[in-house]
């Protein structure tokens, strides 16, 4: 019998207003606290336990100190935020330090398969030492390259491990693909290796558990056997999204009783804020009738933590510019602390924007000369220019983070920003 907790997607380091990282963090210490207090026996975290690979020293030392607080192993593979190909992520630090332990490694070797000499991935294989379950995994990639490794996967090796056995992995699965998530790449079941009681899922940020296939193969390796497959959502929030849902729905964490007869989990729901939802759909109205309804319904709002202003729909009239946001937020203010807008009004106009080129830039090129064509702008915003200098905006905003503290990365895209606008301070 083993007890375990399973986290993911904790994103710690995420949003750029430092009140929301706080109570992100805060969450992550209160998820620590509901651990010790159940006497688990290690921790798994399947992911993205910080929002990029070299984040905030002070968020490090605060998440570091409660792990070691916890005084349990804890068991962690690379999510697609935190993960490094050089070995420079902090996970990579953490685990050296001792404070957790990566269930990620493995080395290829050559085995003969229907005559025919190939390449498997045969990863290391962890033995907790209080339960003796048997732990591993696969971490994620940039850009969902971890499929490579699914197929590459010496699977027969797994399955030949005795039980109980747990597998990690940060990815979606292809079929248990929640539907706002069709187009993200995926992994199909028939990549993961049978036989395992419990696999422990990241990067889908939705709850789901539900018992896998048994009886008809799913790999050609025999009758299928998959355990429970559990993701348990993010474990606060990250994005506007996360905090949406988590105006209704709490996020949490599972905890898992292994036993002779499988898994059982138990969610554990860990309360990050008192979010207020205020939603207005302005579909068919015109601007000034949206400006109404967005101050109706901040004046109407209840106080809270966090008010989530969301408005959305296609305007007759006007453009969205034209609602007093200003005012909006000034209002909200006084009842929550923390304002957070999510601006998805559309104008006819932009809905007019045609796309008929194939390669991004080409795309990105198009849109920008449509998009400036009929407004009334400066000299220097229309024609190439403007096309020129929406482009070059695009560019640096797109360059990738190499590894860099991620308050000095935004303070470096913010100076080549300025520096394409030739703002000077």
């Amino acid at each position: 019998m083993a007890r375990f907790a399973h986290i993911a997607d904790v994103h710690l380091g995420a949003f750029r207003d430092g009140r929301l990282r706080e109570l992100n963090l805060q969450a992550f210490e209160r998820a620590m606290d509901e651990c010790a207090k159940r006497d688990l026996d290690f921790v798994i975290i399947a992911g993205d336990l910080f929002d990029i690979n070299i984040p905030d020293l002070a968020v490090v030392e605060r998440a570091v100190r409660k792990m070691r607080q916890l005084g349990k192993p804890i068991y962690a593979v690379y999510g697609s935020h935190d993960y490094s190909p050089t070995q420079t992520s902090v996970i990579d630090v953490l685990h050296e330090a001792g404070v957790l332990q990566k269930v990620s490694s493995g080395v290829y070797h050559d085995i003969e398969e229907n005559g025919q000499k190939k390449q498997k991935l045969r990863l290391d294989v962890i033995t907790d030492p209080k339960t003796g379950v048997k732990i591993t995994g696969i971490s994620a990639r940039k850009l969902g390259l971890e499929k490579t490794y699914f197929q590459d996967l010496d699977a027969a090796a797994l399955e030949s491990l005795p039980g109980p056995k747990i597998f990690v992995f940060h990815c979606a699965i292809q079929e248990h693909k929640p539907e706002n998530l069709q187009r993200v790449d995926a992994v199909p079941l028939s990549l993961f290796p049978n036989g395992f009681d419990y696999y422990a899922g990241g990067h889908v940020h939705a709850r789901l558990l539900t018992d896998g296939p048994s009886g008809n193969s799913i790999n050609g390796n025999g009758k299928a056997n998959i355990g429970k497959i559990t993701y348990p959502g993010p474990l606060s929030a990250a994005d506007f999204r996360d905090l949406e849902e988590n105006a209704t729905l709490p996020h949490g964490f599972y905890v898992v009783e292994l036993g002779v007869d499988g898994a059982v989990a138990e969610f554990v729901p860990i309360p990050m804020a008192k979010i207020q939802l205020v939603r207005i759909v302005a579909d068919g109205v015109t601007a000034v009738q949206a400006n109404g309804k967005v101050q109706a319904a901040c004046l109407e709002a209840p106080s809270g933590d966090v008010a989530l202003l969301h408005a959305r729909g296609m305007l007759s009239e006007g453009k969205s510019s034209d609602i007093n946001w200003t005012t909006a937020r000034q209002t909200l203010e006084q009842k929550c602390p923390i304002i957070y807008v999510n601006n998805a009004l559309e104008t006819k106009e932009r809905q007019s924007v045609r796309i008929d080129a194939e390669k991004p830039d080409a795309i990105a090129e198009h849109v920008f000369r449509e998009t400036l064509a009929d407004r009334d702008l400066p000299a220097e915003l229309k024609g190439d220019a403007g096309v020129k200098l929406g482009l070059d905006l695009l560019a640096a905003l797109r360059e990738e983070n190499p590894g860099d503290n991620k308050k000095r990365w935004d303070e470096m895209v913010a100076a080549k920003a300025e520096k394409i606008l030739g703002i000077d301070h």
